[in-house]
């Protein structure tokens, strides 16, 4: 059976939330856990799009990063698209947004683009109450770079792996196709929708594995979810709060989504 493959590296907290149940039940409000006891989460990524105007803003937001994250992140690589002319980086759409520079430590890593900025925090998870201020702490080295940016949009994703071989049953998810059940299929799911402003991508792999560099190799489904402010206006005046507000989203969505025996497995903390 083909197996789907993911690679690792590839808050105020919204008290309650409202989820319509798979089996047509009512409306039902629960309360959102403040932590997990069992942490899912292999890796979390906070990225800001821009645009700058600057065909080497990579190499600025470099210098004015790199000195406040020295000791936590003291590896300093460039990837491959960072030996191409800037100008065929500018003119390829797919290259537009990718890295040229990586900061790497542990469990942190800094993506450095000429049009994007990203933080990495692979597993294991530090928790959002310290994510956010590093998040905030990278902002300010970027708003201080000798560079007029523009914020494009910007996301929080969360790449989530439910171990075992019933695949969906920690999900409300239900589906058939003509006569099969596509919960005990090997599918991949990729769901598109819009609240309160936010792009919100849901994806589910079934029979996936996932592999680090330290840990074992883990067998189950897969779960990622990417909420995207696509338009924030205003955010360099303050982005904690608009940020908080895409991790609320973020947060109610996944747990919307699980089932209640799931969430009690990973032993929730209200």
């Amino acid at each position: 059976m083909r197996q789907a493959r993911r690679s690792w590296p590839v808050c105020p907290v919204r008290k309650m939330y409202t989820s319509r149940l798979a089996d047509g039940d009512e409306d039902k409000v629960e309360q959102v856990p403040k932590r997990l006891a069992k942490e899912p989460i292999l890796e979390a990524l906070f990225e800001l799009r821009f645009s700058t105007g600057a065909p080497t803003a990579a190499d600025i937001l470099q210098s004015s990063i790199f000195p406040t994250f020295r000791e936590r992140l003291p590896s300093l690589t460039r990837t491959p698209i960072g030996s191409m002319p800037p100008a065929l980086i500018a003119a390829n759409p797919e290259l537009r947004y990718q890295a040229r520079l990586i900061l790497q430590g542990k469990p942190l890593a800094i993506f450095i683009g000429d049009n994007a900025i990203a933080l990495s925090c692979r597993r294991p998870y530090l928790g959002w109450s310290k994510f956010r201020p590093i998040i905030l702490e990278l902002l300010e080295c970027v708003q201080k770079a000798a560079l007029k940016i523009e914020p494009e949009r910007f996301s929080l994703r969360y790449m989530n792996m439910f171990e075992g071989e019933n695949h969906f049953a920690s999900t409300r998810f239900a589906a058939t196709l003509g006569k099969y059940d596509l919960k005990t299929a090997n599918t991949f799911t990729r769901t598109e929708f819009v609240e309160e402003g936010h792009t919100i991508i849901v994806e589910l792999g079934s029979h996936s594995v996932a592999k680090s560099p330290d840990g074992p190799e883990l067998k189950g489904m897969i779960c990622t979810l990417d909420t995207i402010n696509m338009s924030p206006k205003g955010f360099w005046d303050n982005p904690a709060p608009m940020i908080d507000k895409t991790h609320d989203i973020e947060k109610s969505t996944f747990f919307g989504i699980l089932t209640e025996e799931a969430i009690k497995k990973m032993g929730p903390e209200y």
